[in-house]
Parts: C-alpha cells; structure tokens; sequence
C-alpha cells in the first residue's frame, strides 16, 4: 500500500525553533546555530517512525510574494520577520534532507500549503504533518492531518469524521469558517465583529458564505449588518484562506519514494553538524557495511566499477576497504607514501573515481609520481558550491584543480638581491618616521599599539576621541583619516602604518618564505562564496605595486606578463542589462569611464568610482566617502548616471527582486550566492545583501570567465610545448613567465584565450603588460 507523507517545512522549523531552544544543542563545529534543524529532523525521524510511510516530500514556503499578495497586499503582514539564526537553519535543513534523499518542493509565488495541496491529489494513502491548522481544508477519505501538538513529542490526529464530529462541518466548510471569523496570524480579515461560534452556526445553518449572502433577509438582523458591511472582506477572506491544488509540479509519486532506513553515506553531515543522536540511532540508518582491512596485493587484484577515496590520520579507504597507515610500530600499517605508491595502477587506470578532496590528494600524489585522473566527483568542490549548475563542476572546477596545482609547483621567482635592499631602505624609512613621531609627542611609545597610541592622540595631546573599543581609543584607519587635519602627528602614522605594513607583511614576509630564490604560494578553490581564487602562505591577490619590481623572470632574458582582462565586470553588466547606451560604448572601443565622465560633469578618476560603486551598490553616502564629495552630490551623480544607462538600475533592481524571492542569486555559469541576511531584522544587513545581490553576477560571472580562460590556456601551453609557464591569477589579471623568445607568442595566446572564453554581448578586451 503507497502511504505519502507530506510536510509542512516552515511549520516544523518554527516549531522545533521555538521547542528546542535552551535545549543545549545550539552550535555546530563551524559556529552555524543548530537547534532548530536539530528539532526538524528529530520531529522527522519521530513522524516516519510512527507513521511509516513509502513515500514523502517536505515542502517549503520560498521568502518573497505569493500570489495571495497580490489580491490582498496586507496579508500576512502582522507577521514578525523571521529570527536571524532561524533564516540559516533553513538552507541547512534543506541541504539534509536532500543528503537524505528526500524531495524538498518549493515554487516562487506559491506557500507550502498550496504545494501540498496539489501533492494530495497524487494517488496514495496521504498523511500531513504541520504545526498548523491551516490544511484542515485538505482532509478527506484518503488524507489526515497530523497536527505537532505538546513540543514536538506528541501528535494531534485529525481525519475527516473527527472534524465533522467536533466542528459540526464538513472539511470544506473551513475554509468558510476563515473566511466569516478570520485568522489573526495569517492578516486574514474576515467579518468584523462575528467570532468562530457565530461563524460555525451560520455554516451549519446555511452551507458556504455564498448561500449565507443569498439568504441575508432571513438571518437576524444583528448579524446581518455585520455581514452586510463586511462582504467584500468576507469574500477576499475565503480567497486568500483557500488553498490552491492545482500548482504546476513537474513530480510523480515514484518521485517521492522514501528510502529508509537512510542510506549511510549521509551520516557524515550529521557528524559534521554534531547530532551525535540520530548519528548513533541504529534503527534510522541502513546497516553499514563495515569496511574491511585488507593488504595492497590483494585489493590491486579487486575489480572495481568506481573507486571511492578517502582518507585520514589512521587509514585510506578505498571503497569498502581499508589499509593501516603505519602510525607507531605497535599497531602495524604501511607508511602512507608507500601505500600511495601501492595503489599507482589503481589511481592512474581509467576507472572513474570519487574524491573527498581532489587538489589535496593530487598534491599529495605528484611528488611520489603519480597522475590522478577520470575524477567525476570531487565532494568537498560540490559541498562548497551546494547547489547548482553541474557544469560548473564538470568544466571548471574539476578540470581548474590540475592548473593551480602547476602553478603553485611553479612558484615565482624573487629578485634577492633586490628584496634585501628594499628591507634596508624601508627600515630606515621606518625609523625616521618613529623619530619624527616620538618628537611630535614629546615621548617615546610603542607605535604599533594601539591603546599606546590611543593615550598619546586622545589624552596626552588632547584630540577628540572618535569611536571607543573595549580596551580603549579606536585608532584605525578610518578614525585617523578623519582627525588627519587636526594635528601635525596624524600624518606620520599615517605614513608608518603603510611603511610598515608593506616591510612586514611583505618584505620580511617574501624573505622567511623564500625557497631557493622562488616563494610558493597556495590557490584556494574553494575559499569565497563569489567563486574568486585565494591564495595563502603568502597571499598574492592584492599585491602593492611597490613591491611588485622584487618579482623575476626565472628565465634568463625572459619578461614577466601580466595579462588583465579590462573593465571585465562592467562588461557583464552592459551583457546582462542590455543597456543600449553602455552596448554602443563597449562596441565600439569608447573609454566608459570617460563616457561617464562627460555625462557626469567631472574628471575619469571620480567617473571610474561611480562606474565600479554601481556595481557593487554603493550608497551616496559610500560614494561620498569615497569621492570626497557631500552625498547629496553624490547622489546627483548616480542619478544622472542612471539617465544616462536607463537599463542598468532596473537590471541591479531585478538582481535584488530575484534573490528575494529565491534567497539567492546565480552567475551567468549557475554559481548561486545565498543571502539569507535578506530576512534580518538589521537593516545595515539587509542593505549589505542588498549590494550583494546586485555584484555578484558580475564579480561571480568574471571569476568564472577567467577560470576557464585558465583551463584553455594551461591546455594550450602543453599541447604547444612551451616552455613559458602561467604562474599567478589575481583577480581579473594572469601572470606569466615567459621565456625571451615566447614573449610575443605568450602575449597573442592569452589575448586570444581570455578574449574568447565566454560570448557576451559586448566583447571581451584584455591588456597586456609588463608585470
């Protein structure tokens, strides 16, 4: 027998929210709060357990407007915004139930109710689990109404002989009930002045508000006045309480199938989350087959379809094996290298393989001389994108994994020589300004401490103290910035702070990472939810060009090119708005920040800002900041920029209006950004979603441009045979080390990559330049 369990998602989570609070399940190993998606799955577990059915969905409300909005703009609208921390548990429980193979349906402009409500018409047994009374409508011969009663521990059971048995109506006639009494948490109107009791004998009496207005001469006439003067809100109440289902889901019930126990692969993220009780509840999970020790010889002589990797401080897993990694002589095991090298034929065969984390093992690997290839799944790539387009992985990330390995084992070569004397100098500098500052002050101090420097700016010399921190004066940049014209001291630490920085971060920094004249740093693919590399140990994304000239050519005569792509962002803008005006611009080779600059009235440099803040939804009063200029001014600026690229504003509008209503925002490549601060109740966090709705089609868009003109020109570079090598991504600029006759050919090469790695509706213009 088919038996459906339909759940009201957002109903559960409120409900386990608010019941396990102060419960002590709170964080996770990551900081993210818990207890509620901790509750959800415990309601789950519980509910499939008593119930037991073969199939289920849990369907959710999507955050923006239904269509009940539309006919009455009120509603819901008395409605509290949804806690902070419940707003990430909701993606978390999503993503579970998904590891659990479990159908999550959601539909932009429709609630969960009218979701089930269409669900219920599949052909099964059905089953409704809610925290609310909303789906009493949904009853029937084949559908019950499990209501969470006390906590979460207990059931309410409701068919449909029990409604007409303690209501005196039918299922049905609830949705009169609402429609005459209203319903206070859902804004529902209602007619004003007659409660639940008066509302039921009317039903009882006459049968749907439709038969109550055609006999209004025969009901008396207290009751008829109120029902009178309320009709129009008594007929938008029955509208807005019906749930609709008939909502177009592409879903069959052999969608829906339920299988349970759960299969065990999904245990890790209940690990990851520290739900260390339903980990440990045997019942729920299917029995795991225990992986089982066996010795190199033996599993290279195993036939396998798939090989699953893995790995930790005690053992490799290798599907459902595992070898010993010698760990002390006491418990035996093989050294890891050697059990790597055991498996060489395994890991280079054309098997296709599953790896937990494909770059560190490739790392691992390529010194011992082994070539992993034919990966299909990457976990930790697909844990970090969560959910989207599979191309992504499949023809960028996972084939971008092999580049940055090889330009990390390049390294950059450092001018030594040069290194030194910049430290020399730099020193020097530094303490001429120390000098220059203790004199000011009239004492000697430790310029790098904050407090000190806070006692001598805001008591000894007696400047007005800006912002104050827990330990005492706030001296950062912006606080300094701001007293730069009040006293002579301001501008040498201005100065110090900037010298210093740059001898120990990176001076001193490139000196104790050196490594036989070459510094070698990490790219992190999965480091920003934008999709834009990191790098680390050291970081090379945002290098002062001060420091650029101790980088070198490894090779004798050889140059080293800098290959950025121009104005790249705004170019995704102009492509995805179809602004007329900016197309036209980029088309035909016109400078847009002097377009901008003549539009706006000022000089390129403030046009340049206005140009690169609309995309990253600057304020006026941003803008201001950072033009120097007052914010009515700069607000001038931007809507005179918005005449002149009429699209380009309801483009960034449209961008906010999507992530609203889906509670993220995709790439031109389907990289999804979420936004859950969208539904905070700080309004600096809203504004912050709101700037990053409107970038991150831009920034996102061009960091996987940029990745597959990597993935093409690394391609190229072997299948040529050249011995030029791409050694650094910065942000929208490639770094290449050319040999002294592969400069113009390395120059012609990337131009082309980068300038065909995606069709826009603009073209792709990229500079080249010494670097």
């Amino acid at each position: 027998m088919k038996k459906l369990l339909l759940v009201d998602g957002n109903s559960l989570l409120y409900r386990a929210y608010y019941a396990f609070s102060g419960t002590g399940v709170t964080l996770s190993h990551d900081g993210t709060p818990t207890h509620a998606t901790y509750g959800f799955l415990n309601m789950l577990v519980r509910a499939i357990e008593n119930i037991k059915p073969t199939h289920i969905a849990v369907c959710f409300d999507v955050r923006g407007k239904t269509f009940r909005h539309d006919q009455f703009k009120d509603y819901k609208a008395t409605r509290k915004p949804t806690p902070e921390d419940l707003i990430v548990q909701l993606s978390d429980t999503k993503e579970l139930l998904t590891k659990l193979e479990i159908k999550v349906v959601e539909k932009p402009g429709f609630e969960a109710d009218d979701l089930i409500g269409t669900l219920c018409g599949l052909d099964a047994d059905t089953v409704i689990l809610t925290a609310d009374r909303d789906a009493f409508q949904l009853v029937g011969q084949r559908t019950e109404l499990d209501l969470t009663k006390t906590g979460v521990t207990t059931l309410d059971i409701w068919t449909e002989k029990r409604i007409e048995s303690e209501y005196g109506i039918t299922p049905k006639q609830m949705i009169d009930l609402k429609a005459i009494s209203g319903d206070t948490s859902d804004n529902i109107p209602g007619a004003r002045g007659i409660g639940e009791k008066g509302a039921i004998a009317l039903i009882q009496q006459w049968g749907s508000i439709e038969d109550i207005y055609d006999n209004l001469d025969k009901i008396k006439d207290s009751v008829r006045q109120k029902l009178i003067t309320s009709q129009d809100t008594v007929f938008l109440s029955k509208k807005l309480a019906t749930i609709n289902t008939s909502v177009e889901l592409d879903i069959r019930l052999q969608d829906l199938a339920l299988t349970f126990p759960f299969k065990v692969n999904a245990k890790q993220v209940f690990v990851d989350k520290g739900f260390k009780s339903l980990v440990n509840k045997k019942s729920i999970w299917q029995e795991e087959a225990e992986k089982k020790d066996i010795n190199l010889e033996d599993l290279l002589k195993t036939s396998f379809k798939e090989l699953v990797i893995d790995w930790d401080t005690e053992f490799v897993y290798v599907n459902d094996y595992r070898l010993r990694i010698l760990v002390n002589l006491f418990d035996g095991g093989l050294p890891q290298d050697e059990i790597w090298r055991g498996l060489k034929p395994l890991l280079e065969g054309d098997v296709p393989k599953s790896i937990s984390d494909s770059k560190a093992l490739k790392e691992t690997l390529l010194p011992l001389g082994i070539k992993l290839d034919n990966i299909i799944k990457d976990t930790r790539i697909s844990n970090h994108i969560g959910t989207g387009s599979k191309g992504l992985i499949n023809d960028i990330e996972l084939p971008l994994v092999d580049v940055l390995i090889d330009m990390q084992n390049a390294g950059i070569a450092l001018h030594m020589v040069q290194l030194d004397k910049m430290a020399d100098d730099y020193k020097t500098k530094i303490d001429s300004i120390t000098r220059e500052i203790f004199k000011i002050a009239g004492v000697e101090f430790n310029v790098n401490s904050p407090q000190q420097l806070g006692e001598i700016l805001f008591k000894k010399l007696g400047l007005t103290a800006i912002e104050k921190t827990k330990t005492g004066y706030s001296t950062n940049e912006d606080v300094l910035q701001k007293l730069n014209d009040k006293h002579p001291i301001i501008e040498p630490i201005l100065r110090y702070r900037k010298l210093a920085k740059l001898y120990s971060t990176y001076i001193m920094g490139y000196k104790k990472l050196a490594d036989n004249g070459f510094i070698y740093t990490k790219f992190n693919n999965t480091g920003t939810i934008t999709g834009r590399l990191s790098s680390s140990e050291p970081n090379i994304q945002n290098i002062p060009d001060e420091i650029r000239k101790v980088f070198k050519s490894r090779f004798n005569g050889g140059r080293l090119l800098g290959a950025d792509y121009s104005q790249i962002e705004l170019r995704i803008l102009a492509s995805l708005s179809g602004d007329e005006v900016m197309i036209d611009a980029f088309k035909n080779g016109r400078d847009i920040h002097d377009e901008t600059a003549k539009v706006l009235g000022c000089q390129r440099r403030m046009a340049k800002a206005v140009n690169f803040g609309i995309i990253y939804g600057m304020s006026s009063f941003g803008l201001g900041e950072s033009l120097g200029i007052k914010p009515f001014q700069a607000q001038q600026f931007i809507e005179k920029y918005f005449a002149q690229f009429p699209k380009i504003k309801a483009f960034l509008d449209s961008c906010v209006e999507r992530a609203n209503i889906d509670g993220y925002i995709e790439t031109i490549f389907g990289r999804r950004r979420y936004l859950p601060d969208l539904s905070s109740n700080n309004p600096h966090k809203i504004k912050f979603a709101h700037r990053a709705a409107m970038n991150m089609p831009m920034q996102g868009g061009a960091a996987d441009i940029i990745k597959k003109a990597m993935i093409t020109i690394h391609a190229r570079i072997k299948r040529e045979n050249l011995k030029s090598i791409m050694v650094a991504q910065i942000h929208d600029e490639l770094v290449f080390d050319c040999t002294p006759d592969e400069v113009e050919l390395i120059s012609n090469l990337a131009r082309q990559e980068m300038q065909s790695a995606h069709k826009l509706a603009v073209p792709l213009h990229v500079d080249i330049s010494n670097w």
